[in-house]
């Protein structure tokens, strides 16, 4: 079964997803999490703010080998129609610290998000989506 790559982008982006069928870009820092839930991947990211690289692994669902361990996501979440949760990307990127998530928000105009350490916005996903599935 050829699964399909969450936010997968034809164009180089800063954030790039190694999955077992091949290597993607995609659109946000929130989608290189969200193309965990179901299979094992490696990624790596430019920070927006001072393109800094952030490098991990995951494997079942639990991240490994977070580099800078500072690594940090602001997330834009919204409520489809359909009661499911989607991410806007243009306010989902991924920091490698702190200062730049904080830089990056002094010039931030879009809509408020939430931010996580990579692997709470991992955890918060599986339950959503377990959730949705159940409903």
């Amino acid at each position: 079964m050829i699964r399909t790559i969450i936010g997968v982008s034809l164009v180089p982006t800063r954030y790039k997803v190694r999955t077992p069928t091949g290597e993607y870009y995609v659109r946000c820092g929130a989608d290189l999490l969200l193309n965990a839930i179901g299979t094992d991947l490696e990624a790596e990211a430019k920070c927006p703010a001072c393109e800094g690289i952030v490098r991990f692994r995951v494997t079942d669902t639990e991240i490994h080998e977070l580099r800078p361990s500072t690594s940090i996501l602001h997330v834009v979440e919204t409520r489809m129609a359909n009661g499911r949760h989607a991410v806007e990307c243009e306010g989902s990127p991924i920091f490698d610290k702190e200062n730049c998530l904080q830089d990056w928000l002094d010039g931030y105009q879009g809509k408020p998000g939430s931010i996580f350490k990579p692997q709470e916005f991992l955890d918060r996903m599986i339950s959503l989506r377990g959730t949705e599935e159940a409903n």
